[in-house]
């Protein structure tokens, strides 16, 4: 089991939430830097409302959507933005989490353990 697998898939996206606002309260952000972490929170924060409130096995093409979605913004945000880039590697960090999880929930389901 990799790393990411034994991680808190919660955890690790609340942290990310948490990087993405302390850098939207910090000072000096451009547009467009602002515009990308604004679209990283409402990704970040709405994977981790589906993570608490569903069942993972019940819709995996739906977390794979949504761990697709926050790798894109994520290589967004890296490719526009120096100054934020401890947030794109702790949103980074989520995305292998919630990819991994993903891998191994339908692992689990192919199996027939779910």
């Amino acid at each position: 089991m990799a790393d990411t697998e034994k991680t808190d898939p919660i955890k690790v996206v609340r942290d990310a939430e948490d990087a993405v606002t302390e850098a939207l309260d910090g000072p000096g952000l451009t547009t467009t830097e602002r515009t990308l972490l604004d679209d990283l929170s409402v990704c970040l924060r709405d994977l981790d409302t589906y993570l608490v409130m569903n069942t993972l096995y019940t819709d995996i093409a739906k977390l794979t959507e949504k761990s697709t979605k926050l790798a894109a913004l994520n290589n967004r945000t890296r490719n526009q933005v120096d100054k934020i880039e401890k947030v794109a590697k702790t949103v980074e960090l989520a995305t292998d989490t919630i990819s991994a999880l993903t891998q191994a929930t339908t692992a689990a389901a192919s199996r027939g353990l779910l």
